[in-house]
């Protein structure tokens, strides 16, 4: 698998962000702990170690680039073009754009590889999935924030989102968009609640 640089840009044409590729050779692990190479649009793969992983799994809406990009790496080594060959239009329009289809796509992912996962990993996904599950379903957010922080102790960002439930739904959504917006605008800040 060769996975390249891209860009990425607003609905008016300004750059955001380049991301260059910084990892290469056997990265399993350090794909379990974030998805780094993202979209199918930057990736190449081999024809014989796709057929080997079984390609895609279609029963994913959302993240199903990042759970084969887990099987290839489980296989083979992972290349690196050092150039900007893509360019991503950031909107809302994208399949991705619904923050409850994120939040549940990668709970399947993280639940289908949490017994590879170290413990600290699995606490920060656990975290950051309840942060944004109590948008919705603030009891089993409760409940996967008590794990991640179990596995993981220190993360502000799930202390603090379980005070700020306290204050209700309407208060905690008005409050979680504020904040992702503020720290992750480019993907996360832009996906409908």
């Amino acid at each position: 698998m060769v996975y390249s640089g891209k860009r990425l840009v607003d609905e008016d044409g300004r750059v955001l962000l380049v991301r260059m590729p910084t990892l290469r050779g056997r990265v399993y692990q350090e794909l379990l702990r974030w998805d780094f190479i993202g979209s199918c649009s930057r990736v190449t793969v081999r024809k014989d170690v796709l057929e080997a992983v079984g390609g895609f799994d279609e029963s994913f809406v959302n993240c199903q680039d990042w759970d084969l990009w887990l099987r290839v790496a489980r296989v083979a080594p992972v290349a690196a073009v050092d150039e900007c060959v893509v360019v991503r239009h950031m909107g809302r329009d994208q399949v991705s754009g619904s923050l409850r289809a994120i939040c549940e796509e990668w709970n399947i992912v993280v639940q289908k590889y949490r017994s590879e996962m170290p413990a600290r990993t699995l606490g920060r996904h656990l975290g950051a999935l309840a942060v944004m599950l109590m948008n919705y379903e603030p009891q089993r957010a409760r409940q996967l924030a008590r794990e991640a922080l179990r596995l993981k102790p220190l993360q502000p960002a799930v202390v603090s989102a379980l005070g700020a439930s306290l204050l209700g739904t309407r208060t905690y959504r008005y409050m979680f968009t504020k904040w992702t917006r503020a720290r992750h605008g480019l993907y996360i800040g832009r996906a409908a609640i």
